[in-house]
């Protein structure tokens, strides 16, 4: 008889990588796949687009070639070289990227959230992705399930974060916000028991958790977030535009495409060991 070997690193990768396609293929399908093409689009020369590229996967910079790149940074190049029309990427941190919309640039792809406040205040494209929160919790842990078991834990989320606002609308007293990834993670498991939940999105929970297999568990999505372009309101013949190629790209495999190239990927084989964020 045949013995096969499984080494520990191979059988995360062979729980991650399938793991973290088909739940982010499916989440990305779930709107786009039901968008239909409509007439062409009016004609555009040029695009400027605003990106913070400090988000790995979506826009970072290559530590090797040290140009701008990601899942973003490639959706909006592939879409501009499909429509005829220049791309033009101006680097903006991003809590000003709303600021300059419609006169230094005309849109924003940042791994952006679409949200009511900000639908107030611009365009938002068709979504592009869909990535929801998670709950983290240490793998021992059976009393936490869904948002309302944060109720009188010691749940953690990034500053500002939807995380944040979602433990605040169950328990406000049970927040305690975090400036990074790392020690919020690092606090789950430590023994002290610094924290008891971290709410993240699936992307980030799954690059820490795969990790450490074994020591933590991540539930089933407790919310929707779909990444769209934000685009100045002034701007209507650009959401045309957008709006038509992304549905081109999702018929023609593109999305899936870069779902694989810049999503489904092992921790370490990350660039020089960046980890995946989710929407922001």
């Amino acid at each position: 008889m045949m013995k096969i070997s499984i080494t520990l690193k191979n059988l995360v990768l062979l729980i991650f990588i399938p793991t973290i396609l088909l739940m982010i293929t499916a989440c990305g399908d779930s709107s786009t796949s039901q968008t239909t093409i409509t007439a062409t689009p009016p004609q555009i020369n040029k695009i400027r687009v605003a990106v913070s590229p400090d988000w790995y996967p979506w826009e970072y910079i290559d530590p090797i070639t040290n140009e701008l790149t990601g899942f973003d940074v490639n959706l909006m190049k592939t879409i501009g070289r499909d429509g005829n029309f220049e791309v033009e990427f101006v680097q903006v941190p991003f809590d000003e990227i709303f600021d300059g919309l419609g006169t230094t640039y005309d849109v924003a792809i940042s791994a952006i959230q679409v949200t009511p406040d900000r639908e107030n205040k611009v365009l938002f494209s068709q979504d592009y992705q869909n990535i929801g929160e998670v709950l983290v919790v240490p793998y021992w842990n059976r009393a936490i399930w869904g948002l309302n078991d944060v109720a009188g834990k010691k749940a953690a989320a990034l500053k500002n974060s939807i995380g944040a606002r979602n433990v605040q609308s169950v328990d406000p007293s049970a927040l305690v916000e975090y400036d990074n990834n790392d020690q919020m993670f690092s606090d789950l498991l430590a023994a002290d028991r610094k924290i008891d939940i971290v709410i993240t999105d699936y992307l980030t929970a799954v690059s820490y958790t795969a990790r450490k297999p074994g020591s933590v568990r991540i539930t089933a999505p407790i919310t929707t977030e779909n990444l769209a372009v934000a685009i100045s309101k002034n701007r209507k013949d650009i959401k045309s535009v957008l709006d038509y190629y992304f549905a081109l790209e999702v018929k023609n495999y593109v999305v899936k495409e870069l779902i694989q190239k810049y999503l489904a990927i092992p921790p370490e084989q990350s660039p020089s060991n960046l980890n995946l964020n989710g929407s922001r």
